[in-house]
């Protein structure tokens, strides 16, 4: 807290103070990387889009950690709407060609306030040559986005092997609480 008050005391304008004070009173998950939404229970309810073998295997591991999990694909006959309805986190294990018309229908389904987006697509968009994370934070501005990829498989995932994965957000909140709930032993 040394260095804001070194910023204020030399401030030459009212201006620089104000916005000192206006970042600080920041409740936007996306430019605040200490936000912290109200409720973050031990135990999450994700839901997960994406019903392949990575979207599978996403699945098992937060089951196995105690999480309520629902898998959700375009063929489930739940609509998307009530999947994602009491979920503290959404991940994304579709394809990447599937991620901007998946963006598309979770905006029309209306993602819980505090949720948190999880994209686990690899990828470019080959229109806009857009990251998934790209799409979801323009999709979902007032929502924090966490990145998880890296150097694992779906397969190696199911059986147990150690594998390692990068979370990585804006939001550091966000991010410890996606790799909380998708760490292992």
């Amino acid at each position: 807290m040394g260095w804001l008050l070194d910023k204020i005391k030399s401030a030459s304008s009212e201006f620089w103070i104000q916005q000192i004070f206006v970042s600080l009173a920041s409740t936007n998950p996306v430019t605040d990387p200490y936000f912290e939404p109200p409720h973050l229970p031990a135990s999450a309810t994700v839901t997960i889009l994406g019903a392949g073998a990575w979207g599978t295997a996403l699945a098992a591991l937060a089951t196995i950690g105690g999480h309520s999990v629902q898998l959700w694909s375009r063929q489930s006959q739940q609509p998307l709407a009530e999947a994602i309805a009491a979920a503290d986190i959404v991940l994304s294990a579709v394809s990447m060609r599937g991620v901007p018309d998946t963006a598309l229908h979770l905006q029309a389904a209306q993602i819980p306030a505090n949720a948190i987006l999880v994209t686990a697509t690899k990828g470019l968009d080959p229109a806009t040559r857009q990251t998934p994370a790209q799409i979801w934070q323009a999709a979902f501005p007032d929502h924090a986005v966490v990145v998880l990829s890296g150097p694992n498989l779906s397969e190696e995932i199911r059986q147990g092997l150690p594998t390692a994965t990068v979370v990585a957000s804006h939001n550091l909140v966000a991010a410890e609480r996606v790799q909380s709930v998708f760490a292992s032993d």
